[in-house]
């Protein structure tokens, strides 16, 4: 990375620019940004935004058209790095069957250990692990491939963290789960989170976004916004702008602002709504 770069940086965007295709728009221009060693980043957007593109960089997969990419130390333009980037970077993608590789499930989740050479006790220790915590056990000997859209995203999710990457990305990881389905995942990313890695959470959903403290917001492949998730619930306008719904509780909040209610700007969450509720009615 460049002189005097933090050394806690383990990611690092530098003027990037990204495009499919010779005469394709960009699909990033002049993204700069970093991320630190165990931060959790939420980044947000509408479609074409740029958000997958970022991943794909981050992945190593995708190599910037013009700037440069560094994970840790290591710019991922050079080939000799790719092998250890991708090691330490895991990427859930959208699309689980992009992830499947294996003729039944404990294959799958066990794939990438047997191919770092772990001792057997060592792999079926961790595959068990994991496969517990994601509700896989009573389907370790299935077809991935017969498995519902939820159970194939908890897979693909096993598979990654069974690995004990440093940084794990998760490209709209709940979009085929239902409620239930979508909590387990966001405990997951939690307990990998106070683990120590560093997690980036790609979402459109903003009832999603209140997990993560760094929110990004991405707009036709440009960063529009850094900062926590309070500043931007008190800014809300950029995410009207991007394209994006407002969370759930925020609408509540507006609409009964304009019906006269003076509640506080970034009361976005259902917790914080009831609590200023409460604190209005009550006239404290």
């Amino acid at each position: 990375m460049p002189a005097g770069d933090d050394v806690t940086t383990c990611i690092f965007f530098e003027n990037v620019y990204y495009s499919y295709g010779e005469h394709v728009d960009w699909a990033l221009q002049g993204v700069n940004f970093a991320v630190h060693r165990g931060e959790w980043v939420t980044m947000i957007g509408g479609n074409g935004s740029g958000k997958s593109t970022i991943a794909l960089l981050m992945k190593g997969l995708l190599i910037p058209t013009n700037g440069k990419v560094y994970i840790f130390d290591k710019e991922t333009c050079n080939p000799e790095h790719l092998g250890e980037i991708r090691q330490k970077v895991g990427l859930v993608f959208q699309n689980p069957d992009q992830q499947i590789v294996c003729l039944t499930v404990q294959d799958d989740v066990s794939f990438g250990l047997e191919n770092l050479g772990l001792p057997p006790a060592e792999i079926e220790r961790r595959v068990n692990e994991i496969m517990r915590k994601l509700d896989l056990l009573a389907v370790k000997e299935q077809d991935p491939h017969f498995l519902s859209p939820g159970q194939k995203q908890k897979l693909a999710l096993a598979g990654i963290a069974v690995m004990e990457p440093e940084i794990v990305i998760f490209d709209e990881a709940s979009s085929m789960l239902d409620p239930q389905g979508a909590q387990v995942i966001y405990n997951m990313m939690a307990e990998l989170h106070q683990q120590g890695m560093t997690i980036v959470h790609i979402t459109h959903d903003l009832d999603e976004i209140e997990i993560g403290g760094r929110i990004v917001l991405l707009k036709e492949g440009r960063i529009h916004f850094d900062g926590s998730w309070e500043e931007i619930m008190g800014n809300t306008k950029l995410l009207e702008e991007a394209g994006l719904c407002l969370p759930f509780a925020a609408r509540i909040r507006d609409a009964l602002c304009k019906e006269g209610f003076d509640l506080a700007e970034r009361a976005a969450t259902l917790e914080e709504m009831a609590k200023q509720i409460c604190k209005y009615v009550s006239g404290k």
